[in-house]
């Protein structure tokens, strides 16, 4: 827009100024008459083009801001897609594996026909069953407020600690958190090495002490009927927690269409569950 503006002024000052400047003097003689002639032409022949300079003038600085007005909103819309897709990405994190949340992040056609292709076969994976000890106890002696508070309290304990060693929360269902080494890897453990799947089981291994160190120093409130049934007492006891470990092979994948989730399946998370 400013070299058109530039332009369209020097146009001017060619025709009328510079004409004055270099061909014209004030007229003091006939003799002079000719080159106010020719001021006067090039002041006509200005006016003749001086609208189509200046419609060249505006199309361009039009043209040129709905340009710049596009690039920027496209530049704005770009910029909110990453965050949206970054906030999908936050959310899918919490929900499932990191490996599994690129794949549906990445996925071009339909996520619903599209989940069966995250489904794998792992040879060497090292499940971690946590059972809550005497949960129906638990259960029967707290309100429902202070339940749901020592079940966050200590699952978000066993998040953090599951991601101190590196191994895969898999789900949590009533009184169960269950979790899994050796499934940190996108191309699956079809052709996982002695020396990885020792690494991962020490992972496990790891955490379940962890898990038992920290749960242990958790006290909780239990009320408990008196003998005639006339009153109750509290007894604080440290909470408890069962925990079994087993290697072997399992199949993943993600299961639902509404609320999907992933799952192990095979005799290695039954294993697991007995011990």
């Amino acid at each position: 827009v400013w070299i058109n503006a530039l332009h369209l002024f020097l146009f001017s000052v060619r025709y009328t100024a510079g004409a004055w400047i270099f061909d014209v003097e004030v007229p003091t003689h006939s003799q002079d008459l000719p080159k106010m002639v020719m001021f006067r032409r090039n002041l006509y022949t200005m006016c003749d083009y001086w609208p189509v300079l200046f419609g060249i003038t505006f199309f361009t600085a039009f043209v040129g801001y709905r340009l710049e007005y596009y690039q920027r909103s496209e530049f704005l819309l770009d910029q909110q897609f990453a965050r949206e897709r970054r906030r999908q990405k936050d959310i899918l994190n919490n929900m499932l594996p990191s490996f599994v949340v690129d794949k549906i992040v990445h996925t071009k056609g339909d996520w619903k026909n599209e989940r069966k292709n995250v489904a794998q076969e792992w040879q060497a994976v090292s499940v971690v069953f946590c059972d809550i000890y005497d949960f129906i106890s638990i259960v029967a002696a707290v309100e429902p407020i202070t339940l749901v508070t020592i079940l966050d309290r200590l699952f978000t304990h066993f998040d953090r600690l599951s991601d101190r060693f590196r191994v895969a929360k898999i789900e949590t269902v009533s009184e169960t958190y269950l979790a899994a080494a050796g499934l940190n890897t996108e191309e699956g453990g079809e052709s996982v090495t002695s020396e990885e799947a020792a690494r991962d089981a020490v992972s496990a291994l790891k955490l379940a002490i962890a898990m038992l160190d920290s749960t242990s120093k958790m006290l909780v409130d239990l009320k408990k009927q008196t003998q005639g049934g006339d009153g109750a007492t509290t007894e604080r006891r440290p909470l408890q927690v069962k925990i079994g470990i087993h290697t072997g092979r399992v199949i993943s994948g993600v299961v639902g269409s509404r609320k999907p989730q992933y799952a192990l399946f095979g005799d290695t998370v039954n294993t697991a569950s007995r011990m």
